[in-house]
């Protein structure tokens, strides 16, 4: 491949735009992580967007949306996407590129209570090479437990092909803890008020959250043991893949070269 192909390949990904954004939230000394599909996609999961998902500190939310806002030249507010399941992202700030190159090319800023259980800090963040700020493995797998993201969890073991011995290593497991459960109580209620009248809240499920009946030990061991299952309906061989998104004699997708992550 050529060097100006390359070039491209990684700009249709967005590597450069959000190196971008980023840098102007840093220059003002905002923390910030990336989550969602392109998280995904930095530990391997064969994921697809065209649009990043930025987190700030929760505390920092309100002053990164101005900063962006204040750079029409650069960045637009477009019209948020349709709710989706454990998700408020239809109710956070979305741009996109100003620029001719890049139009196709956007991003949501979010809280951080939006995908981290706890608020958002650097110890939290790994960087990739290059440079771009992800939730570090442990916290980003225990984080899509805690909020009760099985799909994007499912990619994330295939992508990485992990244990059930890594999970029972690495995670809090079992039932909900009081600080997952106020956490789902507290998105529910959002998520809630954003699509119904208030005094038709549920305050025990709403937006394929629930605070009842969940056992992370049986979902972390499901969600394991289906891997050649996932992998299998996907079409791929068994025989020269470890998972859907993993071949044999591959290891830790963070280390290939030149991915554009």
């Amino acid at each position: 491949m050529s060097a100006s192909s390359a070039e491209a390949q990684r700009k249709a990904h967005g590597i450069y735009f959000v190196q971008e954004v980023i840098g102007i939230l840093q220059a003002v000394g905002h923390v910030c992580c990336v989550t969602g599909v392109k998280a995904l996609r930095y530990y391997g999961a064969a994921r697809v967007s065209d649009e990043w998902r930025i987190c700030v500190p929760n505390s920092d939310f309100a002053a990164a949306t101005q900063l962006i806002d204040s750079m029409s030249e650069k960045f637009e507010r477009v019209d948020p996407p349709m709710p989706q399941l454990r998700s408020l992202i239809h109710t956070y700030p979305r741009y996109r590129s100003m620029q001719e190159d890049s139009r196709e090319l956007g991003f949501f800023i979010m809280p951080s209570s939006e995908d981290f259980l706890g608020d958002l800090n650097d110890s939290l963040i790994e960087r990739s090479p290059n440079n771009v700020p992800y939730p570090n493995l442990e916290v980003f797998v225990q984080d899509l437990v805690s909020i009760q993201k099985w799909d994007h969890l499912a990619a994330l073991v295939d992508g990485m092909n992990l244990s059930l011995e890594w999970g029972l290593q690495h995670l809090r497991l079992g039932t909900l803890s009081e600080e997952e459960m106020e956490h789902c109580r507290a998105k529910i209620a959002k998520y809630s008020e954003s699509l119904v009248d208030p005094e038709q809240l549920d305050t025990r499920s709403a937006g394929g959250l629930t605070i009842d009946g969940i056992d992370k030990s049986e979902r972390w061991a499901t969600i394991v043991s289906q891997k050649q299952l996932r992998a299998r309906s996907d079409h791929y061989l068994k025989a020269n893949w470890k998972t859907r998104f993993m071949r044999n004699g591959c290891g830790d997708p963070r280390f290939r070269p030149d991915r554009p992550v």
